[in-house]
């Protein structure tokens, strides 16, 4: 009975938190040949976990509901007097690499690819050759985004600060060069 107990007190005092709820804001734009942007107010707010590979490497798979977009100067037929929101629900399997700095205290570093689906969109002015219409920005560009995510944050027991950065790599449709990037402050905590 003692021996049970006493394992079951180091398997508690060693557990490590693994979920964490995540919310962060920062700036998002559009960049590109046929992109000339302001910057943005984004957010977001997710759920990651981390898995442990071994010794100090993890894979922590994160999804999330990002707020990106833009203040239009111009981009290539869209046009709009206020900011164009783009709201994604996104995906990133991140490679970390945890700093233990001592009992409870980490830097980690972490890069992975991104998948976001746009869920809902601001509605914009799009003019074409024969005409100009209300639409939703998703009616014009690709749903669909996929990009580079990386971060560095510093971890403290239960609660994580950091920095994120992430860069589209699929342009908003065929023969267009516009991409999604984001950066911002990322808290979080851990349970």
């Amino acid at each position: 009975m003692t021996i049970l107990v006493l394992t079951a007190l180091q398997t508690s005092a060693q557990k490590e938190y693994n979920f964490t709820a995540k919310v962060g804001v920062g700036l998002a734009s559009v960049v590109g040949g046929d992109a000339d942007t302001k910057v943005f107010i984004a957010a977001k707010g997710g759920l990651s976990y981390d898995l442990r590979l071994f010794e100090n490497f993890y894979l922590i798979p994160e999804i999330a509901f990002d707020l990106k977009g833009f203040n239009p100067k111009y981009v290539n037929n869209f046009t709009r007097d206020k900011a164009v929101l783009m709201a994604y629900l996104q995906g990133t399997p991140f490679l970390a690499y945890k700093f233990r700095l001592n009992e409870g205290k980490n830097i980690v570093l972490k890069a992975g690819p991104y998948f976001a689906y746009g869920v809902v969109g601001s509605s914009v002015n799009v003019t074409d050759f024969w005409s100009s219409y209300e639409a939703d920005i998703f009616d014009g560009i690709r749903r669909f985004d996929m990009g580079i995510h990386a971060g560095l944050a510093y971890e403290r027991n239960h609660f994580s600060f950091g920095f994120e950065y992430s860069r589209g790599l699929r342009p908003f449709r065929e023969g267009f060069s516009a991409y999604n990037q984001a950066f911002g402050l990322v808290l979080g905590y851990k349970f």
